[in-house]
């Protein structure tokens, strides 16, 4: 006898991790949501108010997104988000194996 048990919505192979100056955070969003969004759209402004920017400032409800960068790297992508406070925001879709310091070292001050 065979039971139906229902897929874990989202990814778990691909994990979604905040990275600040060196600081990682993993955060509990569907990576595939993220990879859905082109960097023209207003998608990765939602995706940032609902996921990270709870976690960064949880009083806040909305900050200023000045730019936004996807790079496509080896073993994931690194979304670099540039707030008005001139902060640099790293969020890091990586493979559950990978570190999401390895895949932005080049991108940290």
């Amino acid at each position: 006898m065979s039971r139906n048990i229902p897929e874990a919505e989202g990814s778990f192979w691909l994990k979604v991790s905040i990275v600040t100056n060196h600081n990682v955070k993993e955060i509990t969003a569907d990576a595939m949501e993220f990879l859905e969004c082109d960097v023209d759209s207003k998608c990765l402004i939602e995706l940032f108010n609902a996921h990270i920017l709870p976690i960064l400032k949880p009083h806040i409800q909305q900050v200023e997104i000045l730019n936004i960068d996807i790079k496509d790297v080896p073993g994931g992508r690194v979304i670099t988000y540039i707030t008005s406070e001139s902060k640099r925001i790293l969020v890091v879709l990586h493979r559950a194996d990978t570190s999401p310091l390895q895949l932005v070292e080049k991108y940290i001050d």
